[in-house]
């Protein structure tokens, strides 16, 4: 993702709304703010990661399958669940499945599927690392207080519906 180290100023935004009367200089702005930050984030969260030996799609896979109502999860549910292709899953699913992190199960409904189950390794790998990434977390929101956060979250609802308080 290529996005802009120092965005324009507001006054540059103004400006371009004269030439583009359909341009809202304060969405504009307020646009950037949140992909700035989230560019950022999305940064940060994956040097956090490789810090623990794994990367954001691992990680996030680990995470649904130890959180999962039901025990076996078949890799396209996975992909639709992180919103990547079964290609994708597929690709994460078999290195996580050569560390023995996940493992591949027969479906004994369909001889076709293969749903996928976290391993003791990675559950004792989860364990291991969430006390730091969940630390992590709240360094990077510690300058917003409880009330500030649940606004922030509020908000971004108002963007995303998808976004639940």
């Amino acid at each position: 993702m290529l996005l802009l180290k120092k965005l324009p100023k507001f006054e540059t935004m103004r400006e371009c709304a004269q030439r583009y009367p359909e341009l809202d200089p304060t969405a504009l702005q307020t646009s950037l703010v949140l992909l700035r930050v989230a560019s950022d984030l999305i940064a940060a969260m994956n040097d956090e990661l490789a810090g623990h030996g794994t990367s954001q799609g691992r990680f996030t896979i680990l995470m649904l399958l130890e959180n999962c109502p039901k025990s076996n999860v078949s890799p396209s549910e996975l992909a639709e669940m992180c919103g990547i292709s079964r290609a994708s899953i597929s690709g994460l699913i078999d290195g996580l499945e050569k560390d023995r992190m996940v493992k591949r199960e027969a479906d004994l409904r369909d001889g076709r599927g293969r749903p996928v189950r976290i391993t003791t390794k990675g559950e004792r790998f989860l364990e291991k690392m969430l006390p730091a990434h969940f630390s992590w977390m709240t360094r990077v929101m510690q300058n917003l207080s409880q009330k500030e956060r649940q606004q922030l979250i509020q908000l971004v609802g108002k963007i995303d519906p998808n976004v639940q308080p």
